[in-house]
């Protein structure tokens, strides 16, 4: 049984305002031999510790942008 299929069943008879929030997060990356090796060589990354923070945030919609102004500062915003 699937993680999607799961909660459908646990969840759907509850009423919204009793259903606990859930953010999923799937994709893939695939890269060649050596590549991502270049790509973090030229700053293509941008590499942190770990943020159980970030993760669990209560606002969601924020997340990207302030790992990237942690990570890159607010100047990357201006170009």
């Amino acid at each position: 049984q699937s993680v999607v299929d799961y909660l459908k069943q646990e969840w759907s008879p509850l009423p919204d305002s009793e259903r606990p929030s859930v953010r999923l997060y799937a994709g893939y990356a695939g890269w060649g031999p050596g590549q991502l090796d270049r790509e973090v060589d030229r700053g293509d990354w941008f590499i942190g510790p770990a943020d159980s923070n970030a993760v669990f945030s209560d606002r969601p919609a924020k997340v990207w942008s302030d790992l990237v102004e942690r990570f890159a500062g607010a100047a990357f915003f201006a170009l």
